[in-house]
């Protein structure tokens, strides 16, 4: 069976010189071990944007709302009543310490007041 092929179009490693266009076309191949390795580069990289991403999304959250359904479920308040339990020593607090406002776990996309309190508080265990 004789195949019609497209006269810029070659079966060889040879690069096509495409006179209309004036442009060389190299034939490309890849090789599996190259395609792999591509792959695990990619793959080990994913998780590493997406620090960055986190950093930057929190970096500019707007504080939550005590008002909010989530919130107000959790009894959330600015200002904690208790001496030793407060965001800033709480496991789901994510802000660095001594900082005023800083995300939290259970309010994804928020920020939360490093003195303030709810009932999803857990202490924060030594590291």
């Amino acid at each position: 069976m004789n195949k019609t092929r497209h006269p810029n179009v070659r079966t060889g490693n040879d690069p096509v010189i495409d006179e209309a266009n004036k442009v060389i076309i190299t034939p490309k191949t890849i090789s599996r071990r190259a395609l792999v390795k591509a792959a695990l580069v990619a793959g080990g990289l994913v998780p590493i944007a997406g620090l960055f991403r986190q950093s930057v999304a929190y970096g500019d959250s707007p504080p939550l709302d005590p008002g909010e359904q989530t919130a107000r479920s959790l009894n959330y308040v600015t200002k904690s009543t208790k001496a030793d339990a407060y965001c800033g020593n709480c496991s789901q607090y994510q802000g660095k310490a001594g900082d005023a406002m800083g995300p939290c776990a259970i309010f994804p996309g928020k920020s939360v007041a490093a003195a303030g309190w709810c009932s999803g508080w857990a202490k924060k265990l030594p590291a």
